[in-house]
């Protein structure tokens, strides 16, 4: 499968197109965002800054993780940077698929409608294995023209092993993502993959000082912008191409998800 390569160049470090700055997110009032938050600690911070963000703009935010102190406190934080937000903790285990399926059908019950789904670091094969089937209900609650998924592959997941393949964590979003369009685009939804490669990451953070609100441009324009939609946003490279993907081995990846869910 094609791979994208990593550009160091200081000038591209912004993590998202030129015109695109924390400053553009368009006003986000009347929406209501789940931001779900995988199983490594280190992706939390990432999610709550997303998060933040999206509340600044006005939109009702969830942050769902499964660190519930840590998350409270992220929460609290909010909160303070922004009086009066709509925004609250949802415990969600991603690796737990009992649990999550309770957390979900909880979601699916006690909302109306969510405009806006994103998954930070939702990679790990376990994860993969039953995300699918779990989140499919919520996505159902998805708002009309303009509902957004937005995957956040941080490459940090073990590869995925699936009827002789071996799929990295960025791989294996993209696919996801594929699937979901393929699922959904009907509807209106449509998804997008943003691939924060580790090269990336430490770049970002210890040679540019970037902090988690500006690493988080990439997702900010996946979710927001203006007809992004069906885009995999690779920071520190070609951050609007589509990613080419090979839709049989999208359908073999989401099939194989939802057995394993059933198993």
């Amino acid at each position: 499968m094609h791979r994208r390569s990593v550009s160091s160049d200081p000038q591209r470090h912004g993590l998202a197109p030129p015109a695109f700055a924390l400053s553009a997110i368009p006003n986000q009032s009347g929406k209501t965002v789940l931001i779900f938050c995988g199983t490594n600690t280190a992706n939390l911070p990432l999610a709550a800054s997303i998060c933040t963000r999206l509340a600044l703009a006005g939109a009702a935010v969830f942050l769902c993780c499964r660190e519930k102190q840590a998350g409270i406190q992220h929460i609290i934080t909010l909160r303070e940077r922004v009086p009066g937000a709509q925004a609250n903790l949802i415990v969600f285990d991603a690796a737990d698929a009992r649990q999550a399926g309770q957390t979900c059908a909880m979601i699916v019950e006690r909302l109306e409608r969510v405009d806006l789904v994103v998954a930070v670091g939702m990679e790990k094969v376990e994860v993969l294995q039953m995300a699918m089937a779990r989140l499919i209900p919520v996505l159902s609650k998805l708002g009309g023209e303009g509902a957004r998924v937005v995957l956040v592959s941080e490459g940090t997941g073990s590869d995925v092993e699936f009827d002789g393949m071996r799929l990295s964590p960025p791989e294996a979003t993209c696919l996801v993502m594929a699937g979901l369009n393929d699922r959904f685009a009907t509807k209106g939804v449509h998804a997008n993959a943003v691939i924060q490669k580790r090269e990336s990451n430490a770049i970002s953070r210890f040679l540019f000082g970037l902090d988690d609100d500006q690493r988080s441009l990439a997702a900010l324009y996946a979710a927001t912008a203006a007809d992004v939609g069906g885009k995999c946003i690779v920071p520190f490279g070609a951050v609007s191409d589509s990613f080419p993907v090979d839709k049989a081995i999208a359908d073999l990846l989401w099939d194989w998800c939802e057995r394993q869910t059933c198993e």
